[in-house]
């Protein structure tokens, strides 16, 4: 099956040398230069995940970025031009699935290619009932609310699978971010970002997200799902 990736560059060069890579490693891949219409033209063109290539250390362009976010459901990795964490963590609060900054090799960057493309659609397509109260639909990732439809993002939407998947158990922070990011050393910015994502899913679930139902905190260990059917 051809997988689709769009490249969305801020210096035209790299984002020719990102396609060639891909192209390479046997993925149908396009550049989309910068412009007002790029969020929609990619869109159309329906790819499995995007790459969005950062071309100074401020971070991606926000309105751009935003409207990127909004015209897709599927991932957004984002290259940076340095290794910084506020940067990572910045990018991920804006809604990117996973952040990769130079210096890196080729290999690296297509590793981490596959593994979002592997991890987001091998979970896409699975339906989850998670109590009398709360649906989740795996084909439009929505959650049903009672008879709310909420929809999530990408990464809004596995956060919610992972703590799913342990039946009521409480989940760290550490294996939340290792599920959701790829990796389990969390320090204390990136443990922010499990906490924002926490916080934007209690936000659209939540009747009160400040006396949450559905997902719960154990403090000093992590978060676990709570209703009918789990249980602490």
């Amino acid at each position: 099956m051809v997988t689709r990736i769009a490249v969305y560059s801020e210096m035209a060069e790299e984002g020719d040398a990102l396609v060639a890579q891909l192209r390479e490693a046997q993925y149908t891949a396009m550049h989309f230069s910068p412009s007002f219409s790029a969020p929609r033209d990619i869109s159309a063109w329906k790819p499995k995940l995007v790459v969005y290539s950062c071309g100074t250390a401020r971070g991606p362009k926000e309105g751009a970025f935003v409207r990127i976010r909004y015209a897709l459901d599927v991932p957004i990795l984002v290259l940076g031009p340095v290794q910084d964490e506020n940067f990572i963590v910045r990018v991920l609060s804006m809604g990117a699935d996973g952040c990769l900054c130079r210096p890196f090799g080729v290999q690296e960057f297509l590793a981490r290619v596959e593994a979002h493309i592997r991890r987001y659609w091998d979970w896409e397509s699975c339906n989850r009932d998670l109590g009398d109260e709360i649906y989740l639909d795996g084909e439009t990732h929505s959650v049903i609310v009672g008879n709310r439809e909420v929809r999530l993002s990408p990464t809004e939407y596995r956060l919610l699978t992972c703590l799913a998947n342990h039946n009521g158990h409480v989940v760290t922070r550490e294996e939340l971010h290792h599920s959701i990011w790829g990796t389990g050393d969390v320090n204390g910015d990136s443990a922010g970002v499990v906490s924002l994502y926490i916080y934007y899913l209690r936000k659209k679930l939540e009747a009160d997200p400040r006396n949450p139902q559905f997902i719960r905190t154990k403090w000093g260990a992590g978060y676990y799902l709570c209703g009918k059917r789990h249980q602490v």
